[in-house]
């Protein structure tokens, strides 16, 4: 019996799902896996990139999936939903990177709860801090009005204006929640046939939000779970955009016309200035930015300082001269730098703070940066593929490359 069916929906980040990928076979452990991964057209050759990285012959279990147009996250996420066959269902983001207990802690977890509908993780943006999108409440026409207006904002960690994003939550215990976030959630396919997949009239954004809901209406519960995932969020979306803030706006007034069909056309016009508002903001922040640049424009560009910690220098110092870095390598693994942490010393104006894979797990990378300043991101150096990522760049070196010609 498949204990789980991974579904994957990606567009053009071929890169970092290969990461994502990687990190749930280290998460496996005992568990029997079904993989689906749907491509919404990419022009970057994922398929063709993954057939070449995790071959048919060692990976059955892999089912790559092409479309010919991009048919939005929900109706790609159901293409594969009607193959599954697993006992729980987990859509997963491509920018997403698991721990190595990640998956046997969630079926665990929901193996003890027979009410569960679905499940959602502690994700952490790319330099650790907790991304409140991990969970949050149901956007109701008070709390949207509370998030447009910026009410949340000025009042965070109160339950009367803050009931959307829910900062006054403990995200250190796992406890119910009302939504769980799309870049991952574990749902019984029991549950999911009982409720039906995504609203496919939903083209991208809020149709997570819109199957929390009608499980929570189908009497089950959702629940959050504080097992910590990297979500690298947006890696191919650039959220202060006008399209961005255009598009997710209208799949809210989507969600208010479905569930609340009284109070949505008191909603439409608010949403709607809010999108021209949002939108005009970006707007004047890119002129601002121009106009900065050409008063005071920098003489020069000084290369990003990173930091790399592991075995594989040479490959990493290859990587990080093509892409312009400068970078400090400290030859260490995994029980030496725990021994002597103190005495590797991260530069303040360091970006990236970049882990072996080969030396480090992942859950020690994510650990690590949970309990970091939060001053500097997460960069990983992949030895099975040969490739460097990080949340603004990715590097692979050449087939031909030999540690000597360094």
């Amino acid at each position: 019996m498949i204990d789980l069916s991974i579904i994957i929906v990606s567009y053009n980040v071929r890169h970092f799902l290969e990461q994502c990928l990687r990190s749930v076979y280290a998460s496996k452990g005992s568990l029997k896996l079904e993989i689906f991964v749907v491509d919404n057209a990419s022009s970057d050759d994922t398929l063709g990139f993954l057939r070449e990285q995790f071959p048919e012959t060692e990976h059955p279990e892999l089912h790559l999936v092409h479309n010919a147009r991009n048919v939005g996250f929900g109706r790609a996420n159901n293409q594969a939903l009607s193959h599954a066959t697993g006992r729980y269902v987990l859509f997963l983001n491509p920018d997403t990177v698991l721990a190595e207990g990640t998956l046997s802690q969630c079926v665990a977890f929901a193996d003890s709860h027979a009410d569960m509908g679905a499940l959602g993780v502690m994700q952490l943006h790319s330099n650790g801090e907790f991304a409140l999108e991990s969970r949050h409440g149901i956007p109701t026409p008070w709390r949207a009005f509370c998030q447009m207006s910026g009410l949340s904002s000025l009042f965070p960690g109160t339950k009367t204006f803050d009931g959307y994003h829910m900062r006054f939550f403990n995200n250190e215990a796992a406890a119910p929640i009302e939504i769980a976030s799309g870049a991952f959630m574990l749902i019984p396919l029991e549950a999911l046939k009982e409720t039906g997949g995504f609203d496919e009239s939903f083209f991208m954004y809020c149709e997570d939000v819109d199957l929390c809901y009608r499980l929570l209406q189908s009497g089950r519960q959702n629940y959050y779970l504080p097992t910590p995932i990297l979500h690298y969020k947006g890696a191919s979306t650039r959220r202060g955009s006008f399209r961005y803030v255009h598009t997710f706006y209208s799949a809210m007034l989507i969600f208010f016309n479905k569930h609340y069909a009284k109070s949505s056309r008191l909603m439409s016009p608010v949403i709607r200035l809010g999108i021209y508002l949002r939108g005009l903001m970006s707007y004047a922040g890119k002129k601002l930015s121009a106009l900065r640049h050409f008063l005071a424009p920098r003489l020069g560009t000084r290369a990003e300082r990173q930091v790399f910690l592991g075995r594989h220098t040479a490959e990493v110092k290859a990587m990080a001269e093509t892409l312009g870095f400068d970078l400090v390598c400290y030859d260490t693994d995994s029980q030496d730098f725990k021994t002597h942490a103190q005495a590797y010393d991260i530069p303040s104006d360091c970006v990236h703070v970049i882990f072996d894979l080969g030396c480090f797990s992942r859950e020690e990378v994510l650990d690590w940066f949970r309990r970091s300043d939060h001053k500097h991101h997460i960069g990983m150096y992949c030895p099975e593929s040969h490739t460097l990522i990080g949340g603004s760049f990715t590097c692979t070196l050449p087939d031909n490359f030999s540690p000597s010609a360094s």
